[in-house]
C-alpha cells in the first residue's frame, strides 16, 4: 500500500507496542533521513516535518498531526520540547473532533 512506509504509518505500527511521541525531521532530503516521499515532487516542497500523536482519553492513538514546510531545519530535534508543548495545546481539540466524527458516523466531509 502507498502509505505503509510513511512516518505516520510507522507511528501507528509502533503505537501497537506503546505510546509514541512527537517526531521531528529536520531535513527530509539529508542522506541519513529515512523519510519516505509519496512522489518525487514532494522533495521540493517537504523539507522539514513534525508529526505529533493524537490520543483519545483511553490512550489509543486515533490520529496524527502532521506539519510540513519547504524550508529545511525548521523542525529541529533540539526544539522538540517546544513543538511537543505547542502541539499538545491543540491535541485535545483534534481528538474531540475525531471522537465526535466517529460517534456521529459522518457521511462525506468531516465537520472540521
Amino acid at each position: 500500500m502507498l502509505y505503509n512506509e510513511t512516518e505516520a504509518a510507522r507511528m501507528y505500527r509502533e503505537a501497537e507496542y506503546g505510546r509514541v511521541g512527537t517526531r521531528l525531521i529536520g531535513d527530509t532530503v539529508e542522506p541519513d533521513s529515512d523519510y519516505e516521499f509519496l512522489n518525487r515532487s514532494e522533495t521540493e516542497r517537504i523539507r522539514s516535518t513534525v508529526l505529533h500523536p493524537v490520543y483519545d482519553p483511553n490512550s489509543e492513538l486515533i490520529g496524527i498531526i502532521v506539519a510540513h514546510t519547504n524550508r529545511p531545519n525548521i523542525f529541529r530535534p533540539e526544539d522538540k520540547d517546544f513543538w511537543t508543548a505547542l502541539l499538545r495545546l491543540v491535541e485535545p481539540h483534534i481528538a474531540r473532533r475525531i471522537i465526535l466524527a466517529r460517534a456521529e458516523e459522518w457521511n462525506g466531509d468531516a465537520p472540521w
